[in-house]
């Protein structure tokens, strides 16, 4: 997967439960981490019908089933 990934692409290292990939531009993640993350500010400002509002902006967001592009029976769906 490193030699995949180049030495001018994004970063896998290992981690104690497995790894992680940072320096990935990932334009679905960074959309749906905008409203997450205006949820979290609204509800530590105490605007809670604005924060669900928020929340319910990033699910929709989510497109087909979680890991679908993943074959491995880890991820195996019964």
């Amino acid at each position: 997967m490193r030699g995949a990934l180049g030495d001018d692409g994004p970063r896998l290292s290992r981690t104690g439960a497995g790894y992680r990939l940072s320096g990935a531009d990932i334009a679905d993640l960074r959309e749906r981490r905008a409203p997450v993350g205006a949820a979290r500010a609204a509800r530590d400002a105490g605007r809670l019908e604005r924060a669900v509002e928020l929340a319910r902006q990033a699910e929709e967001l989510w497109r087909g089933e979680f890991t679908e592009a993943l074959q491995a029976p880890a991820v195996a769906m019964s």
